[in-house]
């Protein structure tokens, strides 16, 4: 009887193998490697945040690992200094000629109603949307994975327009529905990005930020009615109590908000049969901002007293210890040495906190939300083939002419 039931049996289907993303970058190369390229930088009149930049996703491209392949990232700072350079020509002309047209449009349109420079201003934004997409597309193109590479298709003009309309639905819902316009930018995106030959997808489920962000608009209302309850001097010590409050709330509700919106975003997309999954968790994100910031702190203010203890000894050198026996030499000896000890703090101050906020708080985000993202099904890997090689004139220019480089 055992031999019929096991010769009818249905032949079990094998489940899809879930990969994981796994990130690998310590923070000793990276501290190292920020100290050294913000020097350069300070030191070429910051011309080297190219070449800076390009190492940095370099770093980090080669930290994430997916079922343990690392990405690869192949920009130069060659390509990105030429490209701004391209691209801060075309922004410039469009500065003059476009802006200088509308100002004066509106000028005469609105007979000097001081509302009309804003409207010029405002002309920006479609070029905003299109550095925005050049960007990444640029970001894409030089993106491996298992030798094989990313694409964004061409297409900056309908993003710009598809950037406005979701801008102006949520000007005229009063910002109600940012989490949309969020979502519908990162699903356009993503359903024209391709890995070699397989296009991504985004489903379309922004509903689910819609609490969070309630949530975050909290403080908003509650600074309003703090406001008012000082104005009308009703209750003004409720007032100060709710501003001090929605102030000190907004930090943690902000960032709820992104570390949900990262979870549903990327939880929402495919890659062909391959799904992603991420489970990132608020309150690490906080914790590691708190210590990022205590250990930041700490540093710049051992760092700031001890350049202090240094000036003090130095400048006593030169102070005299008669008035009347000043010499004009020695006070301009000491002015020297106090301008010269207030450059070298600020540099100092500039290194130790953009260093310090990679390594403590923008590397550990990075790490957890890499640690925390799986793909189920992640054999459709094997499957993916080349794709043609997308190259990109301006290298990313436009986004660094508006200093609008692409997220990592």
């Amino acid at each position: 009887m055992s031999d019929i039931y096991s010769a009818t049996a249905t032949p079990s289907i094998p489940r899809p193998r879930i990969g994981s993303a796994r990130f690998t970058g310590e923070g000793k190369p990276l501290f190292w490697l920020m100290v050294r390229s913000l020097l350069l930088t300070i030191v070429t009149l910051g011309i080297y945040r190219f070449w800076m930049r390009t190492k940095l996703r370099q770093y980090y491209w080669s930290s994430i690992q997916i079922d343990d392949t690392p990405l690869e990232y192949t920009g130069t700072g060659r390509e990105k200094f030429l490209g701004f350079l391209i691209a801060l020509i075309v922004v410039a002309l469009y500065l003059v000629i476009v802006n200088v047209v509308l100002f004066i449009f509106t000028l005469s349109a609105f007979d000097g109603n001081p509302l009309a420079p804003t409207l010029s201003f405002l002309a920006l934004t479609p070029l905003i949307y299109f550095a925005q997409y050049r960007g990444r597309r640029y970001i894409m193109s030089r993106t491996r994975l298992r030798g094989i590479r990313f694409s964004l298709e061409p297409g900056a003009g309908r993003f710009v327009l598809f950037g406005l309309k979701q801008s102006l639905i949520t000007v005229l819902t009063l910002g109600l529905l940012y989490p949309r316009m969020e979502w519908k930018l990162d699903q356009y995106l993503t359903q024209r990005t391709r890995f070699g030959d397989v296009a991504m997808d985004m489903h379309s489920h922004w509903r689910g930020l819609m609490r969070p962000y309630l949530l975050l608009l909290m403080p908003v209302w509650g600074v309003i009615f703090g406001i008012v309850f000082i104005a009308t001097e009703a209750s003004p010590g409720l007032g100060i109590f709710l501003i001090i409050a929605s102030y000190i709330a907004i930090p943690f509700l902000a960032a709820n908000y992104y570390v949900k919106s990262v979870r549903l975003r990327t939880s929402a997309k495919s890659l062909g049969q391959m799904n992603f999954r991420n489970t990132s968790r608020t309150g690490t994100v906080i914790g590691i901002w708190v210590l990022g910031l205590v250990l930041i702190s700490v540093i710049t203010g051992i760092a700031s007293t001890a350049l202090l203890m240094i000036a003090s000894l130095l400048g006593s050198g030169f102070a005299p210890t008669d008035p009347a026996a000043m010499d004009p030499s020695a006070l301009m000896n000491a002015s020297i040495l106090t301008v010269v000890g207030i450059a070298i703090g600020y540099i100092l101050m500039i290194v130790l906190t953009s260093t310090g906020y990679q390594v403590f708080i923008f590397r550990p985000c990075i790490a957890h939300f890499t640690d925390m993202t799986e793909f189920e099904n992640i054999d459709e890997l094997a499957r993916v083939t080349q794709s043609d090689r997308d190259d990109i004139a301006d290298a990313e220019g436009f986004a660094d002419a508006l200093d609008m480089g692409a997220a990592f």
